[in-house]
Parts: structure tokens; sequence; C-alpha cells
């Protein structure tokens, strides 16, 4: 008798089942794309985890809905001129307006 696997992808968020390996995200804004140089702004998502003093960093598997629950959080803390997050970039959260 034949043994088979099946592989499956959880979103990294809620642990929805996704349908393929391809599921991060990357929004991408070209400013200039001529033929000699150009240039983009690149937004990504990325999953950081790990214990103690150890961690990794991917990019993130999201679901659609996880997906723009993020992007409407990023977007309100960008609006409220929030930079970091504590704790993600720094242990002091940094902000785009001085106080």
């Amino acid at each position: 008798m034949a043994r088979s696997t099946r592989t499956t992808y959880h979103c990294d968020d809620c642990g929805r089942e996704l349908p393929t390996f391809k599921n991060a995200l990357a929004i991408v804004t070209e400013k200039d794309g001529s033929n000699i140089g150009w240039s983009r702004l690149r937004v990504r998502i990325e999953h950081a985890h790990g214990s103690h003093n150890h961690g990794e960093t991917e990019d993130a598997e999201l679901c659609q809905s996880c997906a723009i629950k993020l992007l409407e959080d990023a977007l309100r803390r960008v609006r409220s001129g929030e930079r970091a997050t504590k704790g993600s970039e720094s242990i002091y959260q940094e902000s785009w307006i001085k106080e």
C-alpha cells in the first residue's frame, strides 16, 4: 500500500488553511521606471518569532482578511504619528510627532 503526504499551509495570524505556499504579501509602488535606473517603494509583512535570545524573521503567510486587518492597524498607527510599536524595533516607541 502506497503512502501519501499532504502538505498544508496556514495563516500566521488566525491559523486558517491557505490554498498554496505563495501567501506572502508585497505591495510595490513604482517611483521611477526608466530603462537606465529604477526606484520602487515596497511594503512587506514579516513574521518574527522565537524564544529567549533566538529569533527568526520570514515573510508572513496571511489570509486576505488578516492582511487587511493588519494593514488597517498599521494605517491607524501611522496616522496617529507612530513609527515603531514598543517592543518591535526598540524598547521605546518612536514617533513622527515630537511631543
